[in-house]
């Protein structure tokens, strides 16, 4: 999970943990999310669109360009259309 809140964080954790048997991971900036997945084998990433510095946009394509079998579910508060549009490219 890779969210720039810490307390978005710990909940999306608490939240998704119950449902699926599996080590949850998580990073606080697109950057240490790409240093994570780089080192262990991951099955799903779920991003937040918008932080600083790295957005989850990029990320998304630097995950896609490394990893394009890597399932990305982006999530954001402020989404819009063009901005699904753009993460479904």
């Amino acid at each position: 999970i890779v969210d720039d809140e810490q307390d978005m964080l710990q909940l999306l954790k608490r939240s998704v943990a119950p449902d699926l048997n599996c080590h949850i991971e998580t990073a606080s900036s697109g950057k240490e999310a790409l240093q994570a997945i780089s080192g262990d084998p991951f099955d799903l990433v779920l991003a937040d669109i918008k932080m600083p510095e790295m957005d989850g946009l990029e990320l998304l394509d630097l995950i896609k360009r490394e990893q394009p079998e890597l399932t990305v579910v982006m999530m954001t508060a402020y989404g819009t259309v063009a901005s699904a549009v753009e993460a479904m490219r």
